[in-house]
C-alpha cells in the first residue's frame, strides 16, 4: 500500500507541477544573513509597517521605535545587499518625534525628487491625530514642507492613522486612513500641496471623511491615470464587516460610476473580511487582499475587481481567492511581478508563534506550486533563521514522504520565522532584479526589532552555481548556500563545471566547514561507530528524548566526501556543534592531488539547552525559553560566561540522557530547575523585577506595622 501511495503521488507531481510552476523563490543567500536580518533602534521594541525601494535600489523601511518613555517615528535604509545605508542619517537610521506623546510611521513613499513621506498618526493631548513627515534623501527633516518637516491634522474626538500616502503627478500629495471615534469607524481622504498646506481645491477645505451611518476604513490606496483615488478597507453592511473598494473623484468627491455609488463590497459569503492591500494592474483592473474570519481564525483572502468596480468573474473563475491554511492567517501586503503574478505577504500561525508567510498566484489566480525538486527537499516543519520551506496540505496517509506534501487547491507556501516567537510580515515589496522583500516586526524574546527577508526567484538551479570561482586549473567552482540548519547539521553543496579543453579528472569532491574563515581539506578517519577525529578532535554524539542528536565537545572543522567529477553535488553536514558559526566551501581535489575551492559561505547552527530540553520535554517549552534568553543575554556577554557555556556542553548530554530516560528524574530537574527559571526571568524583566521588590518592601512594612500594633494594644483581663 505504501509502495502504491508513493508512486501515485510521485506521478501526479510530475503530471501537475510542469504546468503551474513558474519562478521559485528561496531566500538569497547574498541579502543580509542568509536572506534575513533584523535592525534595533532601542532596547526597546521597533516594529516596521511600510517598505519602499528606491530607483536606485536602496530599501527604505518604516514604522516605529519605543525610546522608554513614548515612540517615535522610525526610518531605515538598506544598501541592496541588506546592509545599513550610512549615507542615510550617518548609520542608516532615523527616528522623528513629532508631538510629545506616541509617533507611529504607517505608510511611505519616494517622490521623484527623492524625497521620502512617511505618513503615519500622532498623539495629542486628547487623541491620535493625522501626521506626515518629509525627508530629504539624506534622511534630513525637508524644511521646505510645512517648514519644519512634518504636518499633523487633527479632526476632532476621534483617533486618526494615515494608512497610505500617495503622490500626484503634480506633486500634490494625498493621505488616506481612518477615524476611530467613540462609537464610529469612518474614512478621511486629505490632499496638500507640495509645501505640506492643505489643498482648499479638495473638497473646499483639503479634506473628506465619509460620516454615514455604517462603518468604515481604509487601509491601502492607490491613483488612477485620470486622477481617481482608489481605497480599500471595510464597509458594516447589517452589523457586519465586508472587504470594500472605495472611488473617489480627483475633487474629493464619490465617484458614483464606481460600484455602486463609489464602493465595491464582496457580497454576503466574505461578512467579517477586510482589505489591507490593493494594487492597479496596467489594464485598469484592480487587486486587492486581506482576510477573511472563519470559525474560529482567519483565511486569507485575495479579489480582482474590473475597473469599473465589478467584481472580475475571469479570476479564479468568482473573482475571488480564499486560502485556509488550518491556522490563523492573513495577508497585509500584495506586490504584481514582471510576469503579471501576484505575491501576497503576511504572518500564519504555526506552532507556538506566528511567522512570515509568503504566497504566489497567477495573474488569473490560480495557487502557484512548487516544482518537483523543490518539494521532495520540503519538510513539514517551519524554517528556523537560516532557511524556508514550502508547506502544503495534501495528507498523503502512510506515505514514507513528508506528511504535507501538495495541494491542488491551497497554495504552497513559504513560512519563515526568525525566532520562536511572534513575527509579522506587513508589506512587500518587488525589486528591479524580480527579488521579493518582505518587511514586518520580529520578536526576540526581549523586544521586537525591524525584520528584513529577500527570496530570490532565480531557479533553484541556478542559485546553486552563481557566486563561484574560476580556478587556474581549468575548473568553475561554486558552493551551494547553506539550507537546512538546525543545533548539529545542515545541507549543502556545490557545483563544478570545467572549462578548460584539456582538465584533469575529478577525483573527490565536498564540502569543507570551519570555525575559522577558508576550511580545509582534512584527512578523516573513523575510529568507532560513534567516534571521529577530525584535525585532532573528537565528537560524539548522543541522543536525548525525541530530539536530534546533540554534541558533547566543539567540532572545530571537517570535511564531506560527495563522489567525483562535474556537475551538482549535496553535501550533509553532521555532528556539528549547536549555537557556533561555521564557515563552508565547496572543494574538489584533481587526480594530481591539487586541492580547488569555491565562494566562502557562512551560517551558524541553533542553539541547544540540553538538561532544560529533557526535563520539560520540548526546546519549545517556555521555561526552556527563558533560560536560553538569559544564557544568551548575560552569560554570553562575558568571558567567564561563555567558558560556562562551554563546559555545559561538554558535561550536560551524558546527564540529559539519563533524565530523558527517567520521568520521575524529570520531575526532580523541573521542580531543582523552578527557581533559577524565576531568577532568570526576572533578570530579564528588570521592570518587572523592581516592581515586585518594591511590593515587597511595602508587604514587609504593612506586616511589621501589623505585627508592632498588635504589641502595643492593651491586652484585655
Amino acid at each position: 500500500m505504501k509502495l502504491f501511495l508513493r508512486t501515485f503521488s510521485l506521478l501526479l507531481l510530475t503530471m501537475i507541477l510542469p504546468a503551474l510552476s513558474p519562478a521559485q523563490e528561496s531566500l538569497d543567500p547574498d541579502f543580509g544573513h542568509n536572506g534575513q536580518l533584523t535592525t534595533d533602534f532601542s532596547i526597546y521594541n521597533d516594529e516596521a509597517y511600510a517598505i519602499a525601494v528606491q530607483a536606485d535600489g536602496k530599501i527604505l523601511v518604516a514604522g516605529q521605535s519605543e525610546n522608554g518613555a513614548d515612540t517615535d517615528i522610525a526610518l531605515a535604509r538598506y544598501l541592496a545587499d541588506g546592509s545599513l545605508d550610512t549615507d542615510f542619517s550617518s548609520d542608516g537610521q532615523v527616528t522623528v518625534a513629532v508631538g510629545s506623546g506616541n509617533d507611529r510611521g504607517l505608510a511611505l513613499t519616494i517622490q521623484e525628487d527623492g524625497k521620502i513621506l512617511v505618513g503615519g498618526t500622532t498623539a495629542n493631548e486628547n487623541d491620535m491625530d493625522i501626521t506626515v513627515v518629509r525627508l530629504t534623501a539624506d534622511g534630513l527633516p525637508d524644511m521646505d514642507f510645512d517648514q519644519d518637516g512634518q504636518m499633523s491634522i487633527p479632526l476632532p474626538d476621534t483617533n486618526d492613522s494615515t494608512q497610505t500616502v500617495l503622490v500626484q503627478t503634480d506633486g500634490k500629495i494625498i493621505l488616506a486612513g481612518s477615524s476611530e471615534g467613540s462609537s464610529t469607524t469612518h474614512l478621511f481622504i486629505a490632499r496638500l500641496n507640495g509645501d505640506g498646506s492643505l489643498d482648499t481645491t479638495f473638497n473646499g477645505n483639503g479634506i473628506v471623511t465619509d460620516t454615514g451611518s455604517n462603518d468604515c476604513a481604509a487601509y491601502s490606496g492607490a491613483l488612477v491615470d485620470d486622477g481617481r483615488i482608489l481605497l480599500g478597507g471595510f464597509r458594516d453592511t447589517d452589523g457586519q464587516k465586508r472587504a470594500t473598494l472605495f472611488s473617489f473623484l480627483s475633487n474629493g468627491q464619490v465617484d458614483q460610476s464606481f460600484g455602486d455609488q463609489g464602493s465595491s463590497l464582496l457580497d454576503a459569503n466574505y461578512v467579517n473580511s477586510v482589505f489591507y492591500d490593493l494594487a492597479l494592474l496596467e489594464d485598469g483592473n484592480i487587486v486587492a487582499t486581506g482576510a477573511i474570519q472563519e470559525e474560529s481564525y482567519r483565511s486569507i483572502l485575495l479579489a480582482r475587481f474590473l475597473s469599473s468596480g465589478k467584481i472580475d468573474q475571469d479570476f479564479n473563475e468568482q473573482g475571488t481567492v480564499t486560502a485556509d491554511l488550518g491556522t490563523d492567517s492573513v495577508a497585509y501586503g500584495l506586490a504584481i511581478a514582471a510576469d503579471g503574478s501576484i505575491y501576497l505577504s503576511g504572518s500564519s500561525s504555526s506552532d507556538q508563534d506566528m511567522d512570515f508567510i509568503l504566497l504566489h498566484y497567477t495573474a488569473s489566480g490560480t495557487p502557484v506550486i512548487e516544482t518537483t525538486e523543490a518539494l521532495m527537499q520540503a519538510t513539514a516543519t517551519k524554517s528556523v533563521s537560516s532557511d524556508s520551506v514550502a508547506i502544503s496540505s495534501l495528507l498523503v496517509v502512510d506515505s514514507d514522504f513528508s506528511k504535507e506534501v501538495v495541494s491542488t487547491v491551497k497554495p504552497t507556501f513559504i513560512l519563515t520565522d526568525f525566532e520562536q516567537y511572534n513575527d509579522i510580515a506587513r508589506a512587500i515589496s518587488i525589486q528591479k532584479s524580480g527579488n521579493i522583500l518582505l518587511a514586518g516586526s520580529v520578536e526576540n524574546g526581549k523586544d521586537t526589532d525591524f525584520g528584513l527577508i529577500s527570496f530570490s526567484t532565480a531557479d533553484l538551479s541556478q542559485q546553486r552555481i552563481i557566486n563561484g570561482i574560476d580556478t587556474t586549473e581549468g575548473y568553475y567552482i561554486a558552493t551551494t548556500p547553506p539550507t537546512r540548519v538546525t543545533r548539529n547539521s545542515a545541507a549543502s553543496g556545490g557545483f563544478l563545471e570545467s572549462i578548460s579543453t584539456d582538465p584533469q579528472d575529478i577525483s573527490q569532491r565536498g564540502v569543507c566547514y570551519g570555525i575559522t574563515p577558508a576550511p580545509g581539506l582534512k584527512d578523516v578517519s573513523v575510529t568507532d561507530e560513534t567516534t571521529t577525529a577530525v584535525a585532532d578532535t573528537t565528537t560524539t554524539t548522543t541522543t536525548v528524548g525525541t530530539t536530534l542528536p546533540v554534541l558533547a565537545t566543539t567540532v572545530y572543522e571537517g570535511c564531506t566526501t560527495d563522489g567525483s567529477g562535474v556537475g551538482t553535488f549535496r553535501s550533509d553536514i553532521l555532528d556539528i556543534t549547536p549555537d557556533t558559526l561555521y564557515y563552508v566551501r565547496a572543494y574538489a581535489e584533481l587526480s594530481d592531488g591539487t586541492v580547488i575551492y569555491g565562494n566562502e559561505l557562512q551560517f551558524t547552527t541553533k542553539d541547544a539547552c540540553f538538561i532544560a530540553t529533557a526535563a520539560y520535554g520540548s526546546l519549545d517549552d517556555s521555561h526552556v525559553l527563558v533560560l536560553r534568553q538569559f544564557r544568551d543575554t548575560y552569560l554570553k556577554s562575558s568571558a567567564l560566561g561563555r567558558k560556562l557555556i562551554n563546559r555545559y556542553y561538554l558535561l550536560s548530554p551524558p546527564l540529559a540522557q539519563l533524565i530523558s530516560e527517567h520521568p520521575a528524574a524529570q520531575g526532580a530537574v523541573r521542580l531543582a530547575m523552578a527557581p533559577v527559571a524565576t531568577i532568570s526571568y526576572l533578570s530579564l524583566h528588570p521592570v518587572l523585577a523592581a516592581q515586585l521588590v518594591g511590593l515587597s518592601f511595602l508587604l514587609l512594612g504593612l506586616l511589621q506595622f501589623v505585627c508592632s500594633t498588635l504589641k502595643q494594644a492593651p491586652v484585655k483581663e
